[in-house]
């Protein structure tokens, strides 16, 4: 079988953490919080080069679907926060935003908050809404333009030794239809915690509603 590389960035001494394709759009996310964004028609030259308004180590990008709309990316962090940067947009744009997604309410409430990471962000392929999967093993469907959750689903998928499985992978099937995200360990707790006879992986396939991904009118 031959193998042909269609392109291939340099990037200066810093460690890739996720990277996504739509369109002539690509987006790389960098150590060190950074985020650079081509144009695959002259990739040599990122277009815009920022630093992530999210305070910790960015876990994962996903690129806004080529719809003929705004272009842009969503990213998300191991702190339980996702931002949305549209391209076209100057950096502190307020379209430009972030928010709070998997964590757990403290209780009693003047306990913290269990925040869990965000392993995973998808865009559905036909609305343009998104996912978001993390290390507390739920997943959610957001709509970024009227910035408003629409579903959320808290798997009940565990480990043989009772420890909630995180969701480390996700995507949306080519007509949108099907969810389908996968359970595995995530090495949050490093490698000394792992242990391949109990963290076994499992893939799962979620039947999707409508009102899991169909934008909603925004409220006020």
């Amino acid at each position: 079988m031959n193998h042909f590389l269609a392109c291939q960035l340099s990037l200066p001494i810093q460690k890739v953490y996720s990277a996504d394709v739509s369109g002539v759009l690509s987006v790389i996310a960098t150590a060190k919080r950074g985020i650079k964004v081509y144009d695959l028609r002259n990739p040599q030259t990122p277009v815009r080069q920022i630093e992530s308004n999210l305070k910790f180590q960015t876990r994962t990008v996903a690129c806004f679907p080529d719809l003929g709309g705004a272009k842009g990316f969503a990213y998300g962090s191991i702190e339980g926060r996702v931002a949305l940067h549209f391209v076209d947009e100057p950096v502190d744009s307020k379209n430009n935003f972030s928010f709070k997604c998997h964590r757990e309410s403290p209780v009693p409430a003047n306990q913290h908050a269990k925040i869990y990471s965000v392993n995973e962000i998808g865009f559905h392929p036909k609305y343009g809404t998104f996912s978001t999967a993390g290390s507390d093993g739920a997943y959610h469907f957001w709509d970024k333009d009227s910035k408003q959750r629409l579903k959320g689903y808290s798997t009940s998928n565990k480990f043989a030794d009772g420890v909630i499985a995180p969701i480390t992978a996700s995507a949306f099937s080519a007509d949108g239809a099907i969810f389908a995200y996968a359970c595995s360990y995530d090495w949050g707790q490093g490698h000394a915690a792992f242990k391949p006879d109990v963290h076994k992986p499992v893939v799962l396939l979620h039947g999707l509603a409508e009102a899991d991904v169909k934008p909603r009118p925004r409220t006020r």
